[in-house]
């Protein structure tokens, strides 16, 4: 079963008209227990009722899937036509403003240009063997015919991948705060409740002694008082001859000479590798 999107002719209407991609129907809080709980299966029975393109709302907004892949390529190649960090409400909460995924047009453009660099070539292979490593090391503590539950072990090869690929660190001070902060901020994002929040902007502000979500918040600014010091250091003694990505993104420049500020390095960063953790 496929809809109109299928068809590179296809457009999104920015109103709720007859070109609109058919809505999901049902209780928008328990499409939201479904999206978050099981994911996978929610996506299939929509895939199988509505075809290749849905709008699915809940919360305060509301998001278009698409799966098809011709649909995809053109939704990709056409940023002018498509706002599809704008739809990503759900990730500033973690991601925040300046990451590749809730940007548009030409800041998205020129982020991604700024990313592309560290991921051609041998060095992909360099940080491919890496990565092998690391999960090497963490499936060597398991213990044959014992149970196992894969989400902290995926969440140890994230943050080892996070702090020795991404950041090229594995010893000190530093090292440890950011590894033992990061750990709880992998543990709250795989919380499906602590996720469910973030499709309701209101309930993250504070409300007098009530605020959702504060230890997170409180985690995440020592993580990023962290990154930023890392930041800062790297910088004033830049060593161009290391290999892990931050090092890399503090060489790379746009076309016109400028390189990424340290927010953006920040969240693109540390939040992309945080989100998987859930």
């Amino acid at each position: 079963m496929q809809n109109d999107l299928a068809n590179p002719s296809f457009t999104i209407s920015p109103s709720y008209g007859h070109n609109y991609p058919p809505v999901v129907r049902g209780w928008s809080f328990w499409n939201l227990l479904r999206w978050t709980f099981t994911p996978l299966e929610f996506l299939e029975s929509c895939a199988k009722r509505y075809g290749d393109c849905f709008t699915m709302r809940f919360g305060s907004g509301e998001s278009v899937c698409v799966s098809h892949p011709q649909a995809i390529a053109e939704i990709f190649t056409n940023p002018q036509l498509y706002d599809y960090g704008r739809a990503q409400v759900a990730l500033k909460f973690t991601m925040g403003d300046f990451s590749l995924l809730t940007l548009d047009g030409e800041p998205h453009r020129r982020q991604r240009q700024l990313l592309m660099p560290p991921f051609h070539g041998e060095r992909m292979k360099a940080y491919g063997d890496t990565i092998c490593q690391i999960a090497e090391q963490v499936i060597h503590l398991w213990q044959p015919g014992q149970p196992l539950t894969i989400l902290p072990a995926m969440q140890e090869i994230t943050l080892q991948i996070m702090l020795k690929v991404v950041f090229g660190l594995n010893e000190g001070e530093r090292y440890r705060q950011m590894r033992s902060n990061i750990r709880k901020l992998l543990s709250i994002g795989a919380d499906p409740l602590s996720y469910m929040f973030t499709f309701f902007p209101v309930l993250l502000k504070e409300w007098g002694p009530w605020k959702p979500l504060a230890v997170y918040e409180a985690l995440k600014r020592q993580v990023d008082d962290l990154l930023y010091a890392e930041i800062r250091e790297r910088r004033a003694n830049f060593d161009p001859n290391r290999t892990d990505i931050l090092t890399l993104l503090l060489s790379a420049r746009d076309e016109a000479g400028a390189g990424m500020t340290d927010q953006e390095l920040r969240f693109d960063w540390t939040r992309l590798f945080i989100l998987p953790g859930r």
